[in-house]
């Protein structure tokens, strides 16, 4: 696994160098859904070549935030020029998104942010060269809740999803097909507790345990039952194997760790904590995105 992402990251570099590459560009543009116009940024890296397919991942910010400082915190940008995939920073209504129990507005006026996800991604591909098998999800916060409804609800062209700083809510509907899951928690984090409880800033909603997020998708995507556990400083790493068509859950527990993005430049949120040093929470998820892409059910799930 790790030597075919060191060989895709040589190739994205060599990718960059080609005359045929264009400059990096940030896209400001908006999709049309239910009469209501969605915007959101899109970045496309230097190595982009319309002759070849490259992964998407689209990033999903906190509330009270924007995609534009997601982007900032995450530097997911210049990850996307160094790995060659294209990133897209959807925005949420009022600055905050439907993630099936919470939060704000878009709870509220139950915004339908999962036909949002699907209509953005179906224009990028009509745009881009996109690689249907590595379409990813991530988001922190509020938008780490929306990125593992998107999971389960998105789970016929989402190949994985990286909630950070999130919780899940019991899915409204079946999940179709599996999808790895890699997830970053803090257990210092007093507005998504680790344990559950608690209230998610001001919205009158508590937070469900990540463990019942992490069952639900071991259990979901057939993965053996006990994890191969892995501790470096702070981070605690537990790494669940053998699922249904190649996929894995991963989880990285922060001791000690607040309400941030690991490695971000702040916690992109006016809520939030000090980020840790200890690990780049961009870095890792990419690296295990590109390790798990989608292989249609080839053992069913």
């Amino acid at each position: 696994m790790v030597a075919r992402h060191r060989l895709a990251v040589i190739l994205a570099a060599l990718c960059c160098l080609s005359t045929t590459a264009v400059s990096a560009r940030t896209v400001h543009s908006h999709v049309k859904l239910d009469g209501h116009k969605r915007s959101y940024q899109l970045h496309v890296p230097k190595c982009y070549d319309q002759d070849k397919a490259v992964p998407l991942v689209l990033v999903l910010h906190g509330a009270a935030c924007n995609a534009s400082m997601v982007s900032w915190d995450t530097r997911m940008s210049k990850q996307a020029d160094r790995d060659g995939f294209i990133v897209a920073y959807p925005t949420g209504t009022a600055a905050t998104w439907n993630a099936g129990d919470c939060c704000g507005p878009a709870y509220d006026a139950k915004v339908d942010d999962i036909a949002y996800l699907r209509a953005l991604i179906q224009k990028i591909e009509s745009q881009y060269n996109i690689d249907r098998d590595k379409i990813y999800i991530a988001g922190l916060s509020n938008g780490g809740m929306l990125a593992y409804r998107a999971g389960a609800e998105l789970s016929d062209i989402v190949a994985a999803i990286a909630p950070v700083a999130g919780c899940m809510f019991p899915p409204k509907t079946g999940v179709k097909e599996p999808v790895s899951v890699i997830c970053f928690n803090g257990t210092a984090d007093k507005l998504v507790p680790i344990a559950g409880g608690g209230q998610c800033w001001f919205f009158s909603v508590h937070a469900t345990p990540t463990a019942e997020a992490v069952d639900f998708w071991v259990h979901r995507d057939h993965c053996a039952s006990d994890p191969i556990c892995e501790t470096t400083g702070h981070v605690m790493r537990q790494l669940y194997k053998g699922g249904s068509d190649g996929t894995e859950v991963c989880v990285y527990t922060l001791a000690g760790g607040g309400h941030h993005w690991p490695g971000g430049r702040t916690a992109g949120s006016i809520f939030g904590d000090k980020p840790s040093s200890e690990i780049s929470a961009t870095e890792v998820m990419c690296q295990f995105f590109w390790s798990h892409p989608k292989q249609h059910n080839e053992n069913p799930g």
